[in-house]
């Protein structure tokens, strides 16, 4: 009986020991899921412009923060992501500060990444396709080293302590070549532990590889923006794999579709699509993207140099309360009753 009793508690202590082994894995890496719900809406604006918060109520940041504890995530954007030429500035800072005060549950901080070309392993053949597909100078590419983000990443986190919540890693796309595909994923997961040794296992990191990926990208990043084009191209039946089977399981939380472009026509086809592919995390736009004459650092037509129009915001609401099907009806409804108020005060000869 003695016998029984030691080998029933040596058992139950390995259990507990594996379960707390389990438990402690499982903060230490990507948990806990820093305040989002799977399932719920969140208004993840794209904040590229300058913080003005001195301009009162012309301020674009004000139009964004105006959604209060409905938002997400906010980004602070300082000259495409330098943060080491000018330390503490007092501008991003403040606004940053506005921002979660209003009710943002993250506010990050923007770095480029050139979609890994400096990164371990990759040949120039790599860097000068990515040189090519960025439209910029060579020098525009190199620079963006694993050390150049990491010094920048551990900038912002000593400048701006108080507000910092996470890190937004632009251009990572694992697309661009397909033979080095598997070496830019495993250098962008290895970048992401890395982040996490010195920032902080509670830091937030956001990728934005602007479509979908495989689905080992997911172990570099905590949400990964899978989705950043034009509305039309979103709600049409013919594009495919905006949101492949293989994300099936993950969070909602953990993706973030931005999408431009958007028109009163479509607009609510895109909430439905979204909503349809279980994306958390929304940010749409009638302002619209064309490179033209530009590049991808300065184009031609910026759907992020200013806030959305009035009506967009209104859907937004809409969305994120989850009335949006009735105010849809409503909306069709008193256009109905506006136009038989016409035909009675004008009935035709």
């Amino acid at each position: 009986m003695a016998e029984y009793q030691v080998s029933t508690n040596k058992t139950l202590t390995q259990r507990i020991e594996s379960e707390v082994s389990k438990q402690v894995a499982h903060f230490e890496t990507r948990q806990p899921n820093f305040g989002f719900v799977n399932g719920q809406h969140y208004y993840s604006p794209v904040t590229y412009t300058w913080p003005d918060y001195y301009n009162g109520e012309r301020s674009k940041w004000a139009k964004f923060l105006a959604f209060g504890n409905t938002l997400g995530m906010v980004i602070l954007n300082r000259a495409s992501g330098d943060w080491l030429s000018k330390r503490k500035d007092q501008d991003f800072e403040v606004q940053g500060q506005l921002a979660k005060g209003a009710g943002a549950m993250r506010v990050l901080f923007y770095i480029k990444t050139r979609h890994g070309a400096n990164m371990d392993g990759m040949p120039e053949t790599y860097k000068e396709k990515v040189r090519a597909n960025l439209g910029v100078t060579m020098e525009e590419v190199t620079k963006f080293t694993n050390e150049y983000i990491i010094n920048s990443a551990k900038a912002v986190k000593e400048d701006f302590g108080d507000i910092f919540g996470g890190i937004f890693l632009d251009e990572t796309s694992p697309w661009l070549d397909e033979t080095l595909q598997n070496k830019v994923i495993e250098n962008y997961t290895g970048l992401y532990k890395q982040l996490k040794e010195e920032l902080g296992h509670d830091t937030l990191i956001v990728i934005n590889p602007g479509s979908n990926t495989p689905k080992s990208m997911m172990d570099a990043c905590d949400i990964a923006l899978t989705y950043e084009s034009d509305a039309a191209k979103y709600i049409d039946p013919a594009t495919k794999y905006i949101h492949p089977d293989h994300y099936k399981g993950i969070p909602s939380w953990r993706f973030w579709h931005v999408i431009h472009g958007a028109t009163q026509q479509n607009i609510d086809d895109v909430f439905a699509k979204a909503d349809a592919l279980g994306i958390g995390n929304l940010y749409v736009t009638d302002r619209t993207f064309k490179v033209g004459d530009g590049s991808e650092d300065h184009p031609q037509e910026n759907p992020y140099d200013q806030p959305p129009s009035a009506w967009v915001e209104d859907r937004v609401r809409a969305w994120i309360k989850g009335v949006l099907p009735f105010e849809k009806r409503l909306a069709a409804l008193e256009l109905k009753m506006n136009e038989l108020v016409t035909e009675e005060e004008h009935p035709q000869q």
